[in-house]
């Protein structure tokens, strides 16, 4: 909060949900798990009543002249608005950060497929490990995500991708592009150290990780024996390790594993939204080598500061460049940092939401 007040904001105001709310969320969530049926976009779960009223009162104490909703799941708050007086105007905008409708289907099949944890990637299917799993899933038929953005003046997207299907499925809003974007950094990189991939709490990472070992890595130990990787995060905690590669956990500074690294891969191909460890990676001066199929509209620039591999084949060629030559990674990685100081910087993410406010 502080921090916020800092770079300019008048007040922070945080909601605390009540002992009656927490009473609601767990009731509203128990049905609906006995259900089997996921919250709607307007569920108590999300939005207690106790989340309500208090938003009611900030609107009637604020009296903001925009709003702007955080997530879908929110999205249900923006009826609130109505306790200003009608001759007030209130713009409206709701950042999507990734299609949530489609998220939830993709991360259903996905987990009715993968092995329990800690995940032997030879025990997974391989049709699991086709670079058409995912899209080759029908688009979910039945959901209310695009009605609620309808509901707002503007739809916010995080990716082209998610841009043009929410293009796609709207009549009212304006769908508008604000990339991801991270600080920029002025790390001295050694390109000395393994490759990293770097994730979080998410299947799709974990299915990465299954990919990669199953897929390309079998072919980069072809080409180079003493090949080795480093694994952080969260999906070390989900899955066995093999030759080749060493699953480091959680690590302090993730600033100092870039700084050293040679390169970045990133082998996800799932879900929906942006792939913010390729900007990470790219802002801190590595080039990436990713899938075509989940970083077409990322940062990365084919052959200019990483690579985008159609298949596995493609993927483990590029591995192996990057691993031979240091000089590459470090003329690829310059440009990796540019790239994100010119198109992707927090500067740029500024002046487009200034440029949203002022409507």
């Amino acid at each position: 909060m502080s921090a916020l007040r800092a770079a300019g904001a008048s007040d922070v105001c945080i909601f605390q949900p009540s002992s009656a709310d927490w009473k609601m969320v767990f009731l509203a969530a128990r049905i609906l798990k006995w259900l089997k049926v996921d919250p709607e976009f307007n569920s108590l779960v999300d939005t207690p009543p106790g989340m309500r009223v208090w938003f009611s009162r900030q609107m009637q104490a604020i009296r903001p002249r925009h709003v702007i909703i955080s997530y879908a799941y929110w999205s249900r708050l923006k009826t609130l608005v109505w306790h200003l007086p009608a001759t007030r105007r209130v713009a409206s905008s709701v950042d999507t950060h990734d299609i949530v409708s489609r998220q939830i289907q993709l991360r259903r099949r996905l987990l009715a497929e993968l092995p329990e944890p800690p995940i032997d990637p030879g025990l997974v299917k391989a049709e699991l490990l086709n670079e058409h799993f995912f899209t080759d899933v029908p688009y979910p038929a039945k959901t209310k995500e695009f009605a609620e953005y309808d509901r707002f003046d503007n739809t916010i997207a995080i990716s082209q991708t998610d841009l043009n299907i929410i293009k796609a499925r709207t009549r009212r809003t304006k769908p508008v592009l604000i990339g991801a974007s991270v600080a920029e950094t002025s790390t001295v990189n050694e390109y000395s150290a393994p490759p990293v991939f770097a994730t979080g709490p998410n299947p799709f990472n974990t299915h990465g990780y299954v990919y990669f070992t199953r897929r390309v890595l079998p072919l980069v130990l072809k080409g180079d024996s003493e090949f080795e990787m480093d694994v952080l995060g969260h999906t070390c905690t989900q899955v066995q390790s093999v030759r080749g590669v060493n699953l480091r956990g959680y690590v302090d500074n993730l600033g100092s594993v870039y700084a050293r690294a040679r390169f970045a891969v990133s082998p996800v191909f799932g879900g929906t939204g942006q792939q913010l460890k390729i900007v990470e990676a790219m802002a801190h001066g590595l080039p990436v080598v990713a899938l075509k199929a989940g970083a077409e509209h990322s940062p990365v620039v084919h052959g200019v500061n990483g690579f985008l591999a159609e298949d596995a084949p493609a993927f483990a060629e590029y591995v192996l460049q990057l691993s031979a030559d240091e000089n590459l990674c470090r003329r690829f990685g310059c440009a990796a940092r540019e790239e994100i100081r010119t198109n992707w910087s927090q500067v740029q993410t500024t002046q487009k939401l200034a440029r949203l406010l002022s409507v």
